[in-house]
């Protein structure tokens, strides 16, 4: 309202996007693209048949996606939320899919959470990450792909707690060497997280993995403090099993 001379989410606010999160949960569309922005042909977003349940024509069409720019030579559009206010919204309400809970969780303090980050206090955020992840809601599918799935959502959990704290998370970071599960840079310091699935590898593998395949040489040069962080998930738990910070 004009009279409290601020902004609020009073577009978002005009509808739940209950249907935008089902699209999610029923194809497996990655939404942490969205933030980075979408490479798209014009065909792909500007064509949606409902029958088919296509994410990217659908998020654009109900403004959750927008053109950010345009390359003329190939035709290439990128698409990524219109505001700030869209996206942290947009994925508020995805959290309970992912974690079971909500902002408002009386058991989860953000401001405790994110000092602790910007501290450098590992154990206290992994110990609250531990409860947070027990949430999740459980697969009970036997497909082959299980443990690849649990690892992938264990990923996407982690990237909207850290992104709604306000510390983004970069997710699968490629590099010469291979693929950082995950990279979070704060003012002072650079954390790089591996995550294995209990059986398929230990704690001390993760940091093993990240040394031997360099995810932390092309930060060597930056005067911040890096920490290596492997997080093993178990699937029977769900949640954190064994980590270890160096």
């Amino acid at each position: 309202m004009f009279h409290k001379k601020k902004f609020s989410n009073y577009w978002f606010d005009t509808g739940t996007p209950s249907f935008l999160v089902k699209t999610i949960e029923h194809t497996g569309f990655d939404f942490r693209n969205m933030s980075d922005g979408i490479g798209a042909m014009e065909d792909d977003f500007m064509s949606y048949r409902s029958e088919n349940l296509e994410p990217i024509p659908l998020f654009y069409q109900s403004g959750y996606l927008t053109i950010k720019s345009f390359d003329p030579d190939f035709g290439l559009y990128t698409l990524s939320f219109p505001n700030h206010e869209v996206k942290y919204s947009f994925l508020n309400c995805l959290m309970p899919m992912y974690t079971g809970i909500d902002q408002s969780s009386s058991s989860f303090s953000i401001v405790d959470f994110v000092k602790s980050i910007k501290d450098g206090d590992a154990k206290f955020f992994i110990d609250k990450l531990k409860s947070l992840i027990s949430s999740i809601p459980y697969d009970s599918s036997k497909n082959a792909d299980k443990l690849a799935s649990y690892e992938h959502t264990y990923q996407t959990a982690l990237y909207l707690i850290f992104t709604l704290c306000g510390q983004y998370l970069k997710t699968e970071v490629h590099m010469i060497g291979g693929r950082a599960d995950a990279i979070l840079e704060t003012a002072d310091k650079i954390y790089i997280f591996e995550f294995k699935i209990k059986g398929n590898g230990t704690a001390d593998d993760a940091i093993n993995q990240i040394l031997t395949n360099g995810y932390d040489k092309p930060y060597r040069v930056s005067a911040k403090n890096i920490i290596l962080i492997g997080i093993v998930f178990s699937p029977e738990s769900r949640t954190i099993s064994e980590y270890k910070v160096v």
